[in-house]
């Protein structure tokens, strides 16, 4: 009996050696793609352009945690490459004139960028960002626009004074927050501090009709208690965010102390691809 379990002991050994060597192999076949284009035609390797590496990983993302809009997993997906040079958005001033080809506008600094539909490729992302001119600033831009337009201009009077649901959502660039009590600049998607739906109130009639909230926050979060993606998305209300690792309160756009895409995994199939079962 003690024979048989040394071989078996020995034949699990052997096993999980050779998965970790051929997992390197993998890892050293994909170091050696310097641009996505050929990264993307070898098996098993994305091109993740936040670091511009070759990495192993499946379509959702890399094994070490680069996800969308930065991974890239067919060839069509792939970023300009080489990028433009020099970058050909860069002589965009307004929104309207850079909404074109291959632009897009980031209201967040002002600035026409290189992206696709989904972000810039220097991380510029929604609501900030504009990929066509019908999603830019609903105030149409002059044919030459003195300064550039905000997509969510920042309050003229601060939000903080407001005390109740109904005087701060008839302040411009003001909204709700119902889990904590407070008025907050923000715009229609959530507060620049991360208060999402369905604790956001943007417009009066969306207020919570009595107190407490419509939809109260939880005395106690059980978000904590889980310490692996799997774990946590199968708890209601509860999601993962990878840049920081923890389990966090809040719904399918992002947690309640601001962690959004990329990051956020609101399901398991969002989960890195490596917690895939």
């Amino acid at each position: 009996m003690y024979a048989l379990e040394v071989l078996t002991m020995k034949f699990l050994i052997a096993i999980i050696a050779a998965t970790f060597l051929a997992s390197s192999a993998l890892a050293d076949v994909c170091a050696t793609a310097a641009t996505c284009g050929t990264c993307t035609l070898q098996g098993s390797c994305g091109w993740c352009s936040y670091s511009n590496t070759c990495e192993s990983g499946n379509q959702t993302g890399s094994f070490v945690g680069c996800t969308t809009p930065y991974w890239s997993w067919t060839q069509n997906t792939c970023p300009a490459t080489p990028a433009p040079t020099p970058n050909p958005c860069s002589g965009y001033t307004t929104c309207h004139t850079c909404a074109v080809a291959s632009c897009g506008w980031c209201s967040y600094s002002n600035t026409c960028e290189l992206g696709n539909q989904t972000g810039s490729f220097v991380g510029c992302t929604a609501p900030y960002w504009s990929w066509t001119q019908n999603s830019c600033p609903t105030t149409a831009a002059p044919t030459v626009a003195p300064t550039p337009v905000p997509y969510t201009p920042v309050p003229t009077a601060s939000c903080s004074q407001y005390a109740t649901c109904g005087s701060c959502t008839l302040i411009g660039g003001c909204g709700w927050c119902a889990f904590n009590g407070q008025c907050e600049s923000g715009n229609a998607t959530g507060s620049f501090v991360g208060c999402v739906a369905p604790y956001w109130s943007w417009v009066s009639n969306q207020c919570p009709t009595a107190a407490p909230a419509t939809t109260p926050a939880p005395t106690v979060s059980t978000c904590s208690t889980s310490t692996s993606c799997l774990t946590c998305t199968q708890k209601a209300t509860c999601g993962w965010c990878s840049f920081t690792n923890l389990c966090e309160q809040g719904n399918a756009t992002g947690s309640l102390v601001g962690c959004v895409a990329p990051y956020w995994s609101w399901t398991n199939s969002q989960c890195p691809a490596s917690e895939a079962h």
